[in-house]
């Protein structure tokens, strides 16, 4: 298996095998991280024995090795195992179904020559399952822009992405790089009549705010209208010559009582 997209192993990052061990007669199995011909790191479990074998080998030959002790007894019948690898400050940390064994290898070679991950061995029904590598998160596409936040005279509206292509695991960097944008949108001046954005219905608590700059009494009047087609809901007149303002509704072509 090999890391994805040329990744340089680091410290911090985490490899997961997973398989299913049959019983006794299956004589030994390895977990193997390798880079290009040499075995930067080799877990080898010896159910037979009660021992894991770590070493690595170089240049086609195998350097001195370390053995851990490791029952047979964790080792359950048709039943998914977990081998987790940890690259540490120094060494590897080597784990079994999330529990600490003891076991640790020093990093006898660079770990960013490593290029993939090698599962060998077993026999008479063992079978590895899957492995997880270090993934670095990759950007998804952006979503649509986002409903602008006024009408007009100028607002904004935004776009988010999510770092899911692919999520990052198993110590993989995070995006770079921001989630979202904004840009300026509908930056017209706002000039007479204006639509309530993509089909809103308006309801209970809603609120409308006008701004206006007045100059002198020779205003006449000026209006605040809510209107639905043809028909003008509320009709707020201000008539500062008259020191009043005048509040009705226009139905069918034809103004109702007013206030």
């Amino acid at each position: 298996h090999a890391l994805p997209n040329e990744y340089k192993l680091k410290i911090g990052d985490v490899i997961e095998a997973f398989g299913i061990y049959k019983d006794i007669t299956t004589a030994k199995f390895s977990v193997n991280i390798i880079g290009g011909d040499n075995i930067l790191l080799h877990v080898d479990f010896r159910p037979y024995g009660d021992v894991i074998v770590l070493n690595n080998r170089l240049n086609g030959a195998w350097i001195s090795e370390i053995r851990p002790a490791f029952s047979k007894d964790n080792l359950v019948a048709d039943v998914e195992f977990k081998v987790t690898i940890e690259v540490m400050d120094g060494e590897y940390k080597i784990s079994f179904n999330d529990e600490d064994i003891g076991a640790r290898f020093p990093q006898r070679d660079a770990i960013n020559l490593a290029d993939g991950v090698a599962l060998y061995g077993g026999s008479n029904g063992f079978q590895w399952t899957s492995v997880e590598l270090p993934t670095d998160g990759g950007w998804s596409d952006f979503s649509a822009w986002s409903q602008c936040s006024v009408g007009c005279a100028g607002g904004v509206q935004s776009r988010s992405k999510s770092c899911s292509n692919p999520a990052p695991a198993n110590g993989g960097a995070d995006c770079d790089g921001e989630a979202s944008e904004t840009q300026e949108c509908n930056t017209d001046i706002c000039l007479g009549e204006h639509a309530l954005p993509n089909e809103y219905k308006l309801k209970i608590g809603d609120v409308i705010e006008a701004f206006g700059i007045y100059k002198d009494i020779t205003t006449a009047k000026f209006s605040v209208n809510i209107i639905g087609g043809d028909n003008i809901l509320l009709h707020v007149d201000f008539r500062p010559y008259g020191d009043v303002i005048v509040l009705n509704n226009f139905l069918n072509g034809a103004w109702i009582s007013r206030n």
